[in-house]
């Protein structure tokens, strides 16, 4: 017999990144450096991307240690405290800036790497597609352009479009254009025929 619930363990998993005091990871996201929690651990098995940023941001702290350590010897105030090598990384929280998302879009990222379950929606479709592409979460970004599909097929053009221009700048962001306007241009010349126009 194989029994499986996952929806408790989803539920936990949620519960554990809204409590800073449980985690060991925090983001500082968009211009106002809001925090998003996560499990490094969870976050560096889930992602090959975020494995790498873990290690570097790891690596980053670690030097900084060193640093001050070093600093504290040689004023001869130093009195070893902290745990060294890699203890001392894991005991310690990490702290990395992530400027080109939003809040809202980075949470629900963090949120779907730990549960694998995220609500999108048509403001935050862009962003997620491009962060999880980003970090090759594959699924999430399949998720998100059925989601575009679906979206532009109900008519909802001008909120994917306004969605999509606030991620101009991620190179990955041409995808949704490319279909957004696909749509739009069929439409138009759909409207003209109608119309009687002559296309030119």
């Amino acid at each position: 017999m194989n029994f499986q619930s996952t929806h408790a363990l989803c539920e936990h998993l949620k519960l554990i990144i809204s409590m800073p005091q449980m985690c060991d990871v925090t983001f500082l996201v968009g211009p106002r450096d809001e925090p998003v929690h996560g499990v490094r651990a969870i976050l560096g098995t889930r992602s090959r991307v975020m494995y790498q940023l873990l290690l570097k941001h790891m690596a980053m702290t670690d030097r900084e240690q060193e640093e001050k350590t070093s600093k504290k010897k040689k004023s001869k105030k130093f009195t070893c405290n902290q745990p060294i090598g890699i203890g001392r990384s894991l005991s310690q929280r990490l702290v990395i800036p992530v400027k080109k998302y939003d809040h809202d879009v980075f949470q629900k990222l963090i949120q779907f790497i730990h549960c694998g379950t995220v609500n999108i929606t048509e403001e935050t479709v862009a962003g997620l597609y491009c962060a999880a592409l980003y970090f090759e979460i594959a699924d999430l970004s399949m998720a998100c352009l059925d989601f575009v599909e679906r979206c532009l097929k109900a008519g909802k053009i001008e909120t994917l479009l306004n969605s999509t221009r606030c991620y101009g700048e991620h190179k990955n962001s041409s995808v949704l254009f490319d279909k957004i306007y696909s749509v739009m241009d069929a439409r138009y010349v759909t409207k003209n025929k109608e119309g009687g126009a002559t296309l030119v």
